[in-house]
């Protein structure tokens, strides 16, 4: 018999998210951390928020007074996301076109959004940190050409 969380983990495979890809740089380094978590809070002011591990390398970074990316990721940057979930530290940008950002994030040059946001707040629950970030500055591509993670496992959508 399955349990409640095996039930809710099994339904929440059911869920079609954008992979994004969460970045931040101090004096040590940039850091990146892969998310289908993230989602769009307000549009007044422009927000996103963050649910995001307290135990990824980058979490304790993401404090007042810093800014942090999101990159969504398009069909063509399956490669990207790899990099992100089997390399560590800065090996996580050896596959990509990133660029820095005038807040000195690293920022997808090719992705299908970026967002650079400044911190606002944090507040935990479990396992997890929900990071709110006011969205400071934003691209996105002409074409839309999407990763998508479902089912536990990444699947594309183009028009």
């Amino acid at each position: 018999m399955s349990t409640l969380a095996d039930k809710t983990e099994q339904a929440i495979k059911r869920f079609g998210k954008s992979i994004c890809i969460v970045t931040v740089s101090d004096h040590q380094g940039r850091y990146a951390s892969p998310s289908s978590a993230i989602t769009n809070l307000t549009n007044d002011p422009p927000s996103l928020l963050l649910p995001l591990e307290k135990t990824a390398s980058l979490y304790p970074l993401l404090k007042p007074g810093s800014h942090f990316g999101v990159n969504v990721l398009g069909a063509e940057h399956q490669a990207v996301v790899d990099a992100c979930i089997r390399q560590k530290g800065e090996q996580r940008f050896s596959v990509g076109d990133w660029q820095q950002h005038h807040t000195g994030v690293p920022v997808l040059a090719d992705a299908q959004a970026s967002f650079v946001c400044e911190f606002e707040q944090r507040n935990e629950y479990g396992s997890h940190g929900m990071i709110v970030g006011r969205v400071v500055d934003v691209s996105y591509a002409d074409q839309l050409s999407s990763l998508i993670y479902v089912d536990g496992g990444f699947k594309t959508l183009a028009p």
